[in-house]
């Protein structure tokens, strides 16, 4: 921790010519790109951020309790919207140049409505603008949405192979062969 010469904590800021790049302040929180926290996450990069392997989130099956498989997770990957578009500029915001694909975090919580795992994926948050004022956005944990997607290619392949099986009867049946 930090201690000024009054000897309260603060904050360590990076700078150089083109002002502050990163921060770590007296509550914990590290920055990359912003000058002020939202004070919703450890690790705030306004940016990309480019691993040269992975990253890693805790699975361990012995942290978890109630697990539960994942139901309806088709009709949610049906209502799910993918969309390219690019980036408008904005005063706080680095955002690349260039096509980009994914969501729109209102469309995914469109299809989220009512299953339970909204909160897992679409997250709320706010940051503070150059004129000092407050905007909210939302934000997708994207990561999240694999598992949905996982057991929504579940679902449709076990209906695929379901309605295989009763097609091969129905061919048997009639005497006819799809080969």
């Amino acid at each position: 921790a930090y201690t000024n010469s009054a000897g309260a904590s603060g904050n360590i800021a990076f700078t150089n010519a083109g002002g502050q790049f990163a921060q770590y302040d007296a509550n914990g929180y590290h920055l990359l790109g912003f000058t002020s926290s939202n004070g919703a996450y450890r690790l705030q990069v306004n940016s990309q951020i480019y691993a040269t392997s992975s990253v890693i989130a805790t699975s361990d099956a012995r942290y978890k309790t109630a697990v539960q498989p994942i139901q309806g997770a088709l009709d949610i990957a049906m209502a799910l919207r993918p969309v390219s578009f690019e980036w408008l500029p904005h005063p706080v915001f680095e955002f690349p140049d260039g096509r980009a694909v994914g969501f729109l975090a209102q469309d995914v919580a469109a299809a989220l409505e009512g299953t339970g795992y909204m909160g897992a994926v679409v997250k709320g948050n706010e940051t503070t603008l150059p004129d000092g004022t407050r905007e909210k956005f939302l934000g997708l944990a994207e990561a999240s949405l694999v598992p949905l997607l996982a057991a929504a290619l579940q679902d449709a392949v076990g209906q695929l192979r379901s309605l295989s099986v009763r097609v091969a009867a129905l061919e048997t049946q009639a005497g006819v062969s799809s080969d």
